[in-house]
């Protein structure tokens, strides 16, 4: 993103995102109720993370990495399953189990699980 930053600044900056985000949790147990709910968290999680590691104090700034950082994390191309998952959930499909997914993720995991070609099984 063409911003100066270090490993040890990183780190830190998410040492205190993840202190945002249970104390998050600990306030609105609606935080995960709504896609939108869900991505502003998100967001909101990496602004925090930006800030503490120094990577700006540009509010403007760290709104608009946040808001790059939520959007690859969320690319389709980001995700690879482990070599053994197709065939696992293949086996025990033919097994007769019944298979899903239950997550805090978001609606944006079915499109996901579907560039995957996981959904298949579910």
């Amino acid at each position: 993103m063409g911003l100066p930053v270090d490993f040890d600044s990183i780190s830190r900056g998410l040492g205190a995102a993840w202190g945002f985000f249970f104390q998050a949790l600990r306030e609105d147990n609606q935080l995960f109720s709504s896609d939108v709910a869900i991505r502003r968290m998100w967001i909101d999680f990496y602004v925090v993370a930006l800030k503490d590691a120094k990577v700006s104090e540009d509010p403007n700034v760290l709104q608009e990495r946040a808001e790059a950082v939520y959007q690859e994390y969320v690319g389709l191309e980001r995700w690879l399953p482990f070599p053994e998952v197709e065939d696992t959930l293949m086996r025990l499909r033919e097994k007769g189990y019944v298979q899903g997914v239950i997550s805090d993720w978001g609606s944006n995991l079915l499109p996901i699980l579907h560039s995957l070609g996981l959904t298949k099984y579910l």
